[in-house]
This record gives C-alpha cells, structure tokens and sequence, in this order.
C-alpha cells in the first residue's frame, strides 16, 4: 500500500471515529480483481455522478403475486400488472422527498429521478461525497480491456447519514468494484468443418436420446434452426418488441445486417439503435462489433418482422447491467423480450448491485417481460479457475455454508428471474444433440452451476434434487458449489458455427452468446401468436418450463459435462463440473426446445375468456 493511501485512510479513520454516532456504514463483499486498482486519493474538484437506490415498498408482496401469476395452476396465470400499479405499489414518496431535500441542502445536482422516484442520479465534487459521506475516494484504474485503461473514483467504504439512511438501500458508484465482464461467445474466421472437429470420444457417443439434423451442414443459419427446432415460421410481429443487450463498446453494423439478411433470402428490416453505438463499417473495430451483429443477426433472423433493438449500456462509471435493467426499468414500453450475451463472475458483483438488478427483474418479471442470458462459455469454472477458493466465505451467502474450489457461476444468468440459455453441439454434423465441451469438439464449454447468492426458487427444487439422486457415485462433483443455490442453466440450443456476417466478410461464432438470442426470438415468435389469440405475453416463463406441463417441449440432452474450458488458448480441464442428465442438469438445463411444441404447450396454458385457441 503506498503512503498516500496509507496517509488518506488514516485522515478517514479519524473521521469516522469523530462521526460514529452520526453515520451508518455501508460496505460489500466481494473478491478482488487483479485488473483493478486503486491509486491516489481523487482529485477533489472532479464531478462525480451517484445512484442512489430508495427503499421501495411492497417488493414482498410483488414477490409473492409473481409467484402467483407464473404459476400455471393458478386462477391468475399471466394476468401481469400494468407499470402504473406497479409503481402504486412500490413508491415511497416520503423517502425520495427526504432524501431529495437532503441533497438539495448539501448543494448537490439531482440529474434524474425515475419515474416511480425508487432511483435518483445526483452529481457533486468527490470533496462533497466526501464530506457527505464521510469517506475519502480514491482515483482507480480498470485494465481488463487491455490497453484500454478505464479510470473510476471509489471509496473503500461509506458512511450514510443516520438521517436519511432508513430511507436508502444502497449508494451506485461509491465502493462498488465494476465487474470483469465478457461475451459468451468465440470467434472464427472459418467455419470448423467435420475435419476440423476431433471425433466424439467413446462416451460422448449415444444410440438414444437427443436430437440430430438429417440436413446437417457442418454451420448454423437460420434455416437449419428451422428445421432442428421446428420452427415452421419466422414472421413475428411489429407490434412485439425484441432486444439484444450489449456494452463494453460492442458495435453492430446495419451494413452488416442488410447483407445478412440479404445473403440467406430474409425480409430487409432496419434495428433500432438505442444509445447509437451502430457503426456503417466494422473493417477498423472487428474486435468490437462480433458479438453485437451476432446477436441482433440471429434475434431478427428467427423473430422476422418484429420490432427489434439494439440495447447499448456503456460500461463507464457504473456497472453495464445494472445501468441496463434501470433504464429498461424507467422506460414506458420496455421490450417484451431481452436477450443478454454477457456476464461476470458472480462472486465479483457487489451484493447492492445483485439485490438491485433483482429487484427490477421481478418488477420487469410483473409486466410480463422475458430475459433470457447466456449461461456463459467456461465452463462451470469462469475461465478453469480450477484452485481459486469458491466457498461461501467468498460470497454474501447467508444461508448454509460450503467450501471447496473451483465454482465460479456466471451473473446475470443466476437471477432466478431471468431465463438462462445453455449450449449444444452435434445436430450441426449430422450427429445427436450433446451438450457443448471444448474438449469433445465444441471450441467453447457450455456454462453451468449453481447460485453463490441467490437461493433456489421454489419452482426449481424439485427438479435439483432429483437431479443428485440419480447421480452415479463417478458423477457426483467435487465439493466448492451452492447446493441451495439457484441453478443455470434452464434449456439449452446449438451453440456452434453460426455463419454470420462481420466487416462484409462471412464470419462463425461458437458460444452460448449464439443461443440465448435464438431462445429469445423464438419467445417473441410465441408473443407473436399468443398476440393473434388475444392472449397475455409469455412474460416470466421460468415456473411454467419446470412445471409437468412443459415435458413435451425439451429434447432431453443425456451427455455432456462441463468441466473443461479452452478460453484461455489451450484445453484446461478442473475436477469441478457437473455432468448431463436425463431431466434438469447443471450443464443443459432441461435440453433443447422443440418450438412448435413450445408454443402449443404455452397457448394452450392458459385460456382468456371468450378466446379461441
């Protein structure tokens, strides 16, 4: 620690001591990142942006109505809230006042308030926050995105004034350690054809069980999505919104997309660019715009015709999702299905940051919104961190404790909220439908695991259990995971050679980045029908795809494990993992999805009256 920190910590400990009656400390638990550091103490003039996070009312009972209405034994099944009564529920007018006004007398800038006044946006020197929170920040540096230095004030701590923090969950941009984010994909340049590919070993071959294409190809499009998962149309709605989400400066090119839609006979529509991080030419920022003409690529090419976006968060002085589920949050028609093809280690997130991102996707959960994320591509180790402690003393659990190592879960994926997409391989070669291993062929390993803080949704517990006690005693993992966690993924899709187009040039994707979007435009096409039915958006899915109800929808996935990743240049393989199954497993989910099954199982769920189906 060098002395001006040493000095600076001792000047703030002497504060506190002088204010300890007056203050309630706020801090986080989380891991340390070798690409974050923390410098000199910040430069007192610099103007520094906060979120503030209000205490809302009401979540329980919203909790308990969406478990009501996802329900599809339930009189109520889909009969999702309007954001007006939603904010009815949850505002707590009192609290923003108090808090507005605090501000206002401290001399602080209010930049936004949201709609339902449960955030606000305040703007001061760091020498304010300081004095108002009795804390001293620090100038940091972020070196994760390589020569790109990214430059963050933070606090090691902060003090909220007693009286305002009964109203205040948490403080945005404070002591909160941005998250090392990535996409979930890998790229090629070509496509990996059968010669390319090592042979299956011996125990990844089945007679039984999974799905293969009998038009096998070697690469994905969107006609052979067609034909595996039996989608019989594309065409959607204008009046069904889509999106993808991106960050960390990922572009998309509408050149690129016209001559995607072009080259493979689709209808020539236009991506709505929120935020405008489109560029016309990703010839100078190939590295940048994969994964966005990717994901907005694939989400239009099955979902034809919809309204589709292309959702930019800038990953700058707040963590990228939780600056996503805010803004989606505070807007008046939010889409109806989001697709997520990034992610980070669950154990690097601040606790405020997880609660928060959690607490709007229920709310978002209430509207019937979907969102669907991307399980990750390492594996159920994030990049085969094979000896990193993964116990509980390294996470804000609370509940029954574990150790061990080696588990390392992919955030937002584990939101019981959300919908988490895994990856396959196989149909692609004309072979069964597996799940995806680097080490069995796939390039990248499909994601997996369990939860270090968000407990298992009652709607999954059964499936989990029966999962371990069907294990062989060869199957049963290594100690280091969440038993009692929330587990990922929920289903699974061919995650390999994707043909897309990148800088006008045709380019190939492997990953779970290449599912989840295909997944969420396959929940746009249902929104599509259920709209002709006059029936309710599919909304939060999670409990109808683990009820009986849903059997008939999966191709059950019987082998695969993730325990070996090769993201980091060459084939790594840890003791942790967890194998596929017959059912639910951490490694597929419940399988692959049959979309005409999909849609018949989910229409036919539930009944409007005076509705047709």
């Amino acid at each position: 620690m060098s002395r001006t920190i040493q000095i600076a910590l001792t000047i703030f400990w002497v504060l506190k001591f002088f204010h300890c009656k007056k203050y309630t400390t706020f801090d986080e638990n989380k891991i340390a990142r070798k690409t974050f550091s923390f410098h000199e103490r910040a430069n007192s003039l610099h103007q520094h942006e906060i979120i503030i996070s209000i205490k809302q009312k009401n979540l329980t009972y919203l909790e308990t109505y969406l478990k009501d209405v996802s329900n599809p034994d339930s009189i109520n099944f889909r009969k999702w809230l309007t954001k007006e009564e939603i904010g009815q529920l949850i505002s707590n007018p009192e609290a923003t006042q108090a808090v507005t006004n605090y501000l206002a007398a401290e001399g602080v800038e209010m930049r936004w308030v949201s709609t339902h006044g449960e955030y606000l946006r305040a703007s001061a020197p760091v020498h304010a926050w300081e004095r108002i929170l009795s804390t001293i920040f620090f100038r940091c540096e972020d070196r994760q995105f390589n020569n790109n230095i990214r430059h963050y004030y933070r606090a090691k701590e902060i003090n909220v004034p007693i009286s305002i923090s009964n109203h205040v969950t948490a403080i945005f941009n404070t002591i909160q350690i941005p998250p090392e984010i990535y996409s979930s994909s890998y790229r090629s340049n070509s496509p990996m054809s059968k010669g390319k590919i090592p042979p299956f070993r011996s125990n990844m071959l089945v007679e039984n069980g999974g799905m293969s294409s009998s038009s096998a190809a070697n690469t994905v499009t969107v006609s052979f999505l067609n034909k595996l998962y039996s989608i019989p149309s594309n065409y959607g709605s204008p009046k069904i919104t889509q999106s993808v989400v991106e960050t960390a400066d990922e572009y998309f090119s509408p050149k690129d997309l016209t001559q995607f839609q072009t080259k493979y006979n689709l209808p020539v529509q236009a991506a709505i660019s929120k935020n405008n991080h489109n560029i016309s030419d990703c010839s100078n920022v190939a590295d940048s715009c994969g994964e966005g003409n990717l994901d907005i690529q694939y989400i239009m090419g099955i979902a034809q015709k919809t309204t589709s976006i292309y959702w930019y968060s800038p990953y700058q002085e707040e963590d990228p999702f939780l600056k996503w589920i805010l803004d989606i949050s505070d807007d008046p028609f939010p889409p109806l299905t989001n697709s997520i093809s990034w992610g980070a280690v669950e154990q690097s997130i601040s606790k405020s940051i997880m609660e928060a991102f959690n607490n709007a996707a229920m709310k978002l959960s209430n509207l019937g919104v979907t969102i669907v994320v991307s399980s990750g591509e390492s594996a159920s180790s994030f990049y085969c961190l094979c000896n990193q402690s993964s116990s509980s003393s390294d996470s804000p659990w609370s509940g029954t404790p574990w150790s061990g190592k080696g588990y390392f879960p992919s955030f937002p994926a584990t939101s019981p909220y959300v919908t988490s997409v895994g990856a396959t391989m196989g149909p692609e070669q004309g072979r069964p439908e597996v799940g995806c291993q680097s080490d069995a062929g796939g390039v990248i390993t499909s994601g997996g695991g369990f939860s270090t803080y968000y407990p298992q949704p009652t709607w999954q517990k059964a499936a989990v259990d029966t999962y371990f006690s069907k294990l062989a005693a060869s199957q049963i993992p290594s100690a280091g995971f969440n038993r009692k966690g929330r587990g990922i993924p929920d289903v699974s899709l061919i995650g390999v050679n994707y043909e897309f187009i990148s800088a006008g040039a045709l380019t190939y994707r492997f990953g779970t980045s290449c599912s989840a979007p295909v997944f969420a435009a396959m929940v746009s096409l249902l929104n599509s029908y259920l709209l002709t039915k006059n029936l309710p958006t599919v909304g939060f899915l999670n409990p109808m795809l683990y009820s009986n109800k849903s059997k008939s929808i999966f191709n059950d996935i019987l082998v695969g494990n993730n325990k070996c990743c090769a993201s980091t240049g060459s084939l790594s393989c840890c003791k942790s993992g967890f194998n596929a199954a017959v059912g639910w497993d951490p490694m597929t989910g419940w399988g692959s999805v049959n979309y005409t099954s999909f849609r018949s199982v989910f229409t036919s769920a539930v009944k409007l009256k005076g509705t047709s189906v």
